[in-house]
């Protein structure tokens, strides 16, 4: 299937702006970080939400296995084998996702993006890390489609289909305040408006029909919805649950319109770059948790770069990290079974 230019563009667009968040250090909290986190997340549902097409649910779940659980479990499997490195050996280059590697387990199990310091007043659960977001889209995927069917089955309109997809969202808004569910499921549900509307995007052909006003409107939405508070999916939390909502959506949007602008007017050789950064943004992904989880570079780009101040030194680590992941996708498509797990569409295993 011809990959669509703008799509792999927008992918790209919504890693940086997850690479750059998890890079602010002390920025983390201010308005330029809600910005981020805004639409970090979300951008992902609505560009699946987008792409949908009708599938049973056997290929559903096998699709969704090989190329969102393996390469969930491919990833986990090596921070957990650095974590044990860690604490076996103490290099100090190299960090740890847990204090045993029992518990680093625990963490790929579980798949919490945060530590869950208070499970049911009992557990203490280690984060995996931004992949939890695999396990999510995972079931989002489901869960999406299960409803689809529903409401294509009987007809159900646009209309009611939204508020039906607006009461999952607030449902897991509410779940989220007491308990963080196994792989995200609060997240999960949350998620699921973002998927309708991008559906609806495409439906209506918002992304070709938008212009420069629609791009600013939207924009303007994104930017003042921020204003709020911020909103992390990954733990189900926003100052504001619509605020969130609609900010998650007019941003994704933004970032749509500007990914089809840029498609057409910026040079080829830029374009090519910043798309395949999207095509692979899963690499991208998966390399950048390992990169901030397990490796410890921070530590030294810190030492060199922090005595100048902490702009230069933030600047410095999202430089760092964004050449990190960008070797990552070029030397991975190179390396045999690693590049099964990562891309198996193009790389499946062989089975003799």
């Amino acid at each position: 299937m011809k990959r669509i230019t703008w799509i792999d563009i927008s992918r790209a667009i919504g890693m940086l702006t997850i690479i750059i968040a998890h890079s602010l250090n002390s920025y983390t909290g201010n308005y330029f970080s809600n910005i981020l986190f805004a639409v970090n997340v979300p951008i992902f549902f609505v560009l699946s939400g987008y792409l949908h097409k009708d599938k049973s649910y056997s290929k559903i779940i096998t699709g969704g296995f090989f190329n969102l659980l393996l390469p969930y479990i491919f990833t986990s499997f090596i921070m957990i084998m650095l974590t044990a490195v860690s604490l076996h050996f103490h290099p100090i280059y190299l960090g740890r996702i847990a204090d045993s590697t029992r518990y680093a387990a625990l963490a790929a199990l579980y798949g919490a993006g945060t530590p869950i310091n208070n499970l049911l007043g009992k557990f203490f659960i280690p984060a995996i890390g931004a992949i939890w977001f695999l396990l999510a889209m995972f079931l989002a995927n489901i869960f999406y489609s299960f409803i689809i069917k529903l409401t294509t089955k009987y007809k159900v309109s646009d209309n009611i289909t939204t508020i039906i997809f607006i009461v999952t969202t607030f449902i897991g808004f509410y779940i989220a305040k007491f308990i963080q569910l196994p792989w995200s499921l609060d997240a999960v549900l949350v998620s699921l408006i973002f998927y309708w509307f991008g559906f609806l995007i495409k439906k209506y052909n918002l992304v070709n029909n938008g212009n420069f006003i629609t791009f600013i409107f939207t924009v303007s939405i994104w930017f003042v919805t921020a204003k709020i508070g911020p909103f992390y999916l990954n733990v189900s939390a926003a100052t504001s649950y619509t605020g969130a909502i609609i900010g998650g959506i007019a941003g994704s949007y933004a970032i749509m319109v500007f990914s089809k602008w840029f498609a057409n007017i910026s040079p080829e050789n830029i374009t090519h770059t910043v798309q395949k950064y999207g095509e692979l943004s899963l690499i991208v992904l998966c390399f950048h948790i390992i990169d901030i989880s397990t490796l410890n570079i921070t530590s030294l780009i810190q030492h060199v770069f922090l005595p100048h101040g902490m702009l230069i030194f933030t600047i410095a680590l999202v430089i760092y990290r964004i050449i990190f992941t960008y070797i990552a996708i070029i030397i991975i498509p190179y390396i045999p079974i690693v590049r099964s797990f990562y891309m198996f569409r193009k790389y499946p295993f062989k089975l003799k």
